[in-house]
């Protein structure tokens, strides 16, 4: 037997009748429309994803500006894929995000049309960009390197204005094309209290305006460091 409850019909001693519905007998057609509500559904119910609405491939739930919830695609600096796996674009981590210590690197590409004449042997290129204040550098590298011609030999060191080869060791020969040479080890004092605006110097056997001249000279160096 199934539940009872009042049902509309026809008093006939004062009272009422008591009528019975049987089970299964309700269908969503008897239910008005809008009856059921939040309360109405067990919270035990575990009602399956299969009976939702439709969500569209890689798309996501979001409450829109209305409230409502909206079928909506991840976008921005990530993605995310119908497996649940989010992709990070390309680019999206600046070195702010990283907690401390943080990652930096000063890089400048160095031309010989743009050196500085020093009326002789060197000439010299200071950087735009700086080290800031309280980093430690740690390496420099030279690479995508165009000899620096016009004369018959051209040495690099990477300084800090004051003491020429601060930032590498020896003297790196430039003189040759290559994609990537070693500028050695920090040979100076890695750290520093103040920022730093580094300065190449470029020497040639014995006169820097040839080199300047010959205008094919070119080098990307590129100082890492990192603050805590």
């Amino acid at each position: 037997m199934g539940s009872t409850r009042d049902i509309g019909i026809d008093v006939i001693d004062g009272t009422g009748a008591i009528g019975e519905i049987g089970d299964d007998a309700v269908d969503s057609a008897a239910i008005e429309d809008g009856a059921i509500v939040n309360a109405d559904v067990n919270s035990a119910a575990a009602i399956a994803h299969t009976k939702l609405a439709a969500v569209a491939d890689g798309k996501v739930i979001v409450g829109n500006g209305s409230n409502v919830p909206v079928a909506v695609a991840i976008s921005g600096d990530v993605t995310l894929a119908n497996t649940g796996a989010v992709t990070i674009a390309a680019g999206a981590v600046d070195n702010a995000m990283l907690s401390s210590p943080k990652i930096g690197v000063a890089q400048e590409t160095v031309l010989a049309t743009a050196l500085v004449d020093g009326t002789g042997a060197t000439g010299t290129h200071t950087f735009t960009a700086t080290i800031p204040a309280g980093a430690i550098v740690t390496q420099s590298t030279i690479s995508a390197l165009t000899g620096f011609a016009g004369d018959t030999s051209a040495t690099v060191q990477i300084g800090d204005g004051s003491t020429a080869d601060r930032y590498n060791t020896s003297t790196p020969n430039v003189f040759t094309t290559a994609a990537h040479i070693s500028a050695g080890a920090v040979s100076g004092t890695a750290y520093d209290l103040a920022a730093i605006t580094p300065v190449v110097t470029v020497t040639s056997d014995s006169d820097i305006t040839s080199v300047i001249t010959d205008a094919n000279g070119s080098m990307v160096i590129t100082i890492f460091y990192y603050t805590v």
